[in-house]
């Protein structure tokens, strides 16, 4: 397998089969995908270290994320989409364990106007993506 990277996949998004909205980003998220860089960790690390993160609920308290799994996205794909990616390690950030392998999917290239409907080109490109991974197979837990 070419070098990949783990994108961790809330089982919501695995209900009736894998969604590509599992391989967008949203405008929430800066447009860039969070993903774990496989030469600096493996699935099951990954996995692991996304069911240690928190997120505060309404009422204040926190709640561990969840995940299906890891899923690989090639960097070779990445690169024929003009798709950027760019380390950003989590260090001492509250409701985070640190994370040198964390790794952003940029897909502000593809999202900026004035280059059509943004949405449906940072669409596609999620397809396509989730296309690959399906072909490839979930990393982590087999």
């Amino acid at each position: 397998m070419n070098k990949v990277l783990f994108r961790q996949v809330h089982p919501k998004l695995n209900e009736n089969g894998l969604s590509s909205s599992a391989f967008r980003p949203t405008p929430s998220d800066g447009d860039k995908l969070s993903v774990d860089c496989s030469e600096m960790t493996t699935a099951e690390e990954s996995f692991l270290l996304h069911k240690k993160k928190t997120k505060k609920l309404e009422d204040g308290t926190l709640e561990n994320l969840e995940t299906d799994g890891a899923w690989p996205i090639e960097r070779s794909l990445c690169a024929a989409e003009n798709l950027p990616v760019e380390p950003d390690p989590i260090k001492d950030d509250p409701g985070q364990p640190n994370n040198e392998a964390h790794h952003l999917i940029d897909f502000t290239r593809i999202t900026a106007p004035p280059k059509g409907n943004p949405k449906n080109k940072n669409l596609a490109v999620a397809k396509r993506l989730r296309a690959r991974a399906q072909e490839l197979g979930r990393c982590w837990p087999k």
